[in-house]
């Protein structure tokens, strides 16, 4: 899940934190994983291996309060047509608020930021694969991998 942060703070309580985001979304991050392990065994920046261009995908945003969160929000991933994994933000390890505090205490947010939460599971895709999110049981990504 991907929360697009509206405003900018450093060091923020996460009793505070609902004030610094206003709409979330589904997000996929991608890993060179060949080139983050050249890398780390290299002695090289890593970064790399994360932080290439379209290693990020964010699906359309709607507003925070808008999803019922009872049970928690449902989110899940097919890789062409195959269900890989189906979770809810109950069982994640930290909500956005917590995970806010955590970040903000050490980069500053800046308005227009997206936080990721994180993935539960770990999933190889190569070139020509259809990757599909939801969220709530409604498809709001759809990402053709090159």
């Amino acid at each position: 899940m991907v929360a697009r942060i509206c405003k900018p703070g450093k060091q923020i309580q996460s009793r505070f934190a609902p004030s610094y985001y206003q709409e979330i979304g589904a997000g996929l991050t991608f890993t060179a994983h060949d080139l983050l392990l050249r890398h780390i065994s290299q002695g090289l920046p890593w970064e790399m291996g994360v932080a290439f261009d379209g290693s990020a995908a964010v699906s359309r945003l709607v507003p925070a309060g808008s999803l019922d969160e009872t049970k928690g929000v449902c989110f899940s991933l097919k890789k062409n047509s195959r269900h890989e994994y189906e979770a809810s933000s109950k069982r994640m390890m930290q909500d956005f608020d917590e995970l806010i505090a955590l970040v903000s205490g050490y980069v500053t947010l800046k308005i227009g930021d997206y936080l990721f939460t994180g993935t539960p599971g770990y999933v190889p895709v190569e070139a020509g694969d259809i990757l599909e999110v939801s969220l709530q049981e409604e498809k709001v990504l759809k990402v053709a991998v090159r």
